[in-house]
């Protein structure tokens, strides 16, 4: 079975990475991950979808759906 760090690549949503920490750590799990946009907008785009279904995917691969936040930073 792929690790989720393949998996990713496969996807075409790792281009490249500045840190060669990265894939260990995603695979290791325990992770808390964010993404930004305002889902009461008059209309989401394919971008968005693109961040939901990579946040499904990290829930999916390793990151517990208790350590997501919802609702604006700061």
């Amino acid at each position: 079975m792929a690790t989720l760090t393949e998996d990713l690549r496969w996807r075409g949503l790792i281009h490249q990475a500045t840190d060669p920490a990265l894939g260990p750590r995603l695979d290791a799990g325990g992770l808390t991950v964010y993404i930004g946009f305002d889902p009461t907008a008059p209309s989401l785009h394919v971008g968005n979808l693109l961040q939901l279904c990579t946040l499904r995917r990290l829930q999916l691969g390793v990151i517990s759906p208790s350590r997501w936040r919802v609702g604006a930073p700061g």
